[in-house]
């Protein structure tokens, strides 16, 4: 019978849909994207905006966002 830890390496990775949809489930996407596309290289300002005051938070909360590589890697392979 196999261990546990044997089960988990013959586990597939996530396709990038299934990675987007376990990334988001942590993090609004509005922030999300925007601090992604912010991420970017080359990317110096993303054009945003907003009709609410909700969204303006979502805007702000997106400026303070720092996403970790693995994150990073997630919606890079999701975007691929």
């Amino acid at each position: 019978m196999p261990s546990c830890a044997q089960i988990r390496r013959q586990r597939p990775r996530p396709g990038p849909a299934e990675e987007a949809k376990r990334i988001s489930r942590r993090l609004a996407q509005a922030p999300l994207a925007i601090a992604w596309n912010m991420s970017r290289p080359g990317v110096t300002s993303p054009i945003v905006s907003a009709t609410s005051l909700a969204q303006l938070h979502q805007i702000v909360q997106a400026a303070r966002l720092k996403l970790d590589a693995a994150t990073l890697e997630g919606l890079d392979r999701a975007s691929a």
